[in-house]
């Protein structure tokens, strides 16, 4: 849905109210890391703005949802930030401190302190992906509120929370939007986000009610903190709501505010954008890439794969170096990436170099691929759907023990079978394919234990293999790659030829890529196996392509002799050099005439 800009209201607002609320709105806060309380695994380190869901379970910022994007808390709000009769405590004075711990009787949520670079509390020390605050001299941000503000601030927020659908956001919308600051508004439109779209007999409230929310968004943009850009972004590309006017000060804004964005803030960031269509400004990129090589190395698997997602969609190409420090981090996490996000890195790395003509090193590859042999290997004997799973898209069955522990929990909190993507091991024909592809596309190779694992994870999958699938994996495995196959799949690939079903769904392309990786290989064949090959060819040469013809005429001598194979040799060579001058003719005439 694209909003035009001409059909944002035009919001008013008291000066008084802005100015009461300067020292607040100036002062920017993001969440500390907690020592010993919080976060999933026990001793881990994360921001402990977590939660308890109706399971007993832990929710925190890190959930994923979607295409991998990160989610952030169901309520939008930090911590103690919902509840105006809970004081804050913070790190005071002299070196600035850190709060660490939970408060008494609360839920697991941490304490803030104002975020360092933007406010009073000094310049921000990047450390661990977050920010070690320095001077604090700032205090308390709420301090530059009196007792009735904070009352006001406490009702609104109260009412916001209360909210239950985006009907009751509206009404809350209509009678305190002008209390309202840019915490506020970035939570509510969050919000609606989450709820689903009304049917058509309430469409023209409800975007009604989308139109306020961005004429609020662009009044408030000049208090907004990195939070609320991100929250914003994010509320948006869920919706598929444009409006160039907003997603634009939003992008300008975040450019200006990547220093103070957490790791998941800014790949949230560039994903959102991505989703919106909106390919950011030479002046954001150039931002966005000086400060994001210096925290690859600090990103999770999640984290570097909504990286690649944005940076795919949107078309981006990175710099040599920044693309080395990415394969180094990501060489270290794909290992424990889904299939889906590790097969989209491997490509996206090589639409790179295929675009932008830069190569990655032996390491890089190495990292990528040969280090992560293991993911080529047969899933657990209790998951065997996974590397057997089918390729029409839908998901695979449930393994054992998932089922005895509860199985996979969906988005929905629902209880259901393993989805095809969510699986770390085995591989299919159209990831080999893949995977291919991007190998294709550089100079450096893997190791020849990495092929030899491939050719094994493909002749496992025999009986599900696919004419249309297989010749193409042939082909890149044999003219662009040069790699021999195995004795094993050289076997099973013979067997798979010598059906004649399987020669007619192939075509005479499909049959000699086939049969020029069996040759490469040194597949000996018997004469019966080799006569049935030449007498489909004999009557399939006038379909194929240069390719086909190519493939077939330097294949059959490599296996083998006779009258019959000879005649088809010499048919094929015919009909190559006969297509190759027509081509060549045909280009001289164009040329004339030009």
């Amino acid at each position: 849905m694209r909003v035009p800009s001409s059909q944002l209201p035009m919001i008013g607002r008291s000066l008084v109210l802005c100015q009461s609320r300067a020292g607040y709105d100036e002062a920017p806060r993001r969440p500390q890391r907690s020592e010993g309380a919080g976060g999933e695994g026990g001793g881990q380190r994360r921001y402990n703005n977590t939660n308890t869901n109706r399971d007993g379970g832990r929710r925190d910022f890190n959930r994923s949802f979607d295409d991998g994007d990160e989610r952030p808390q169901r309520s939008g709000y930090s911590g103690g930030e919902q509840r105006g009769d809970r004081p804050q405590r913070f790190g005071g004075g002299g070196g600035g401190g850190r709060f660490g711990g939970q408060r008494e009787g609360g839920r697991g949520r941490g304490g803030y302190a104002p975020r360092g670079g933007d406010g009073e509390g000094g310049e921000g020390e990047l450390r661990q992906g977050g920010y070690r605050q320095g001077g604090n001299r700032g205090g308390n941000p709420r301090s530059a509120l009196t007792e009735e503000q904070l009352a006001a601030r406490k009702e609104v927020n109260g009412a916001i929370n209360a909210a239950t659908s985006w009907r009751e956001l509206a009404g809350v919308l209509a009678t305190k939007g002008p209390q309202m600051d840019s915490e506020n508004i970035s939570v509510v439109l969050y919000k609606v986000s989450q709820d689903a779209r009304p049917g058509e007999a309430d469409r023209a409230e409800y975007d009604g009610l989308l139109g306020s929310l961005l004429g609020w968004v662009l009044a408030l943009l000049p208090m907004f903190r990195p939070k609320h850009t991100a929250l914003c972004l994010y509320a948006l590309a869920r919706m598929e709501l444009y409006s160039a006017e907003v997603v634009g000060g939003l992008a300008d804004k975040a450019a200006t505010q990547l220093v103070n964005f957490t790791n998941n803030e800014v790949t949230n960031l560039i994903l959102s954008l991505a989703k919106l269509g909106h390919k950011p400004s030479d002046t954001f990129m150039t931002e966005f890439w000086s400060r994001t090589a210096v925290r690859l190395e600090q990103m999770s698997r999640l984290e570097l794969s909504n990286l690649v997602q944005g940076l795919s969609r949107l078309q981006l190409l990175p710099s040599p170096e920044w693309m080395e420090a990415f394969l180094k981090s990501a060489g270290r996490q794909a290992n424990g990436m889904y299939r889906r996000d590790y097969i989209t890195l491997a490509m996206w790395v090589a639409t790179v170099a295929k675009d932008s003509g830069w190569q990655p090193s032996q390491a890089g590859v190495d990292a990528l691929f040969t280090s992560n042999i293991g993911r080529l290997a047969p899933p657990p004997s209790d998951r065997p759907a996974a590397a057997t799973a089918s390729t029409d898209g839908e998901d695979a069955p449930a393994p054992p023990a998932a089922e005895a522990k509860g199985g996979w929990r969906g988005r929905d909190g629902k209880v259901g079978p393993v989805p095809k993507y969510a699986t770390t091991v085995g591989v299919d024909m159209p990831d080999i394919s893949r995977l291919l592809w991007s190998l294709s596309n550089f100079s450096a190779r893997p190791s020849r234990p990495w092929f030899e694992a491939l050719y094994g994870a493909l002749s496992r999958q025999w009986r599900s293999w696919s004419s249309s699938e297989l010749p193409t994996i042939a082909t890149y495995l044999s003219r662009y790659l040069q790699q021999p196959a195995t004795p094993d799949m050289c076997k099973q690939l013979a067997n798979f030829l010598g059906s004649e079903n399987v020669r007619a769904n192939m075509g005479a392309d499909g049959v000699g890529a086939c049969l020029y990786l069996l040759a490469m290989s040194g597949f000996k064949p018997t004469d019966r196996w080799l006569d049935e090959q030449v007498i489909y060819l004999k009557g399939a040469l006038p379909s194929a392509s240069l390719a086909g013809l190519e493939a077939v005429y330097n294949a059959l001598p490599l296996l083998g002799s006779g009258y019959r194979l000879n005649e088809v040799v010499t048919d094929a060579a015919n009909r190559y050099n006969a297509a190759v001058n027509q081509q060549q003719s045909g280009s001289e005439e164009l040329t004339s005439v030009a």
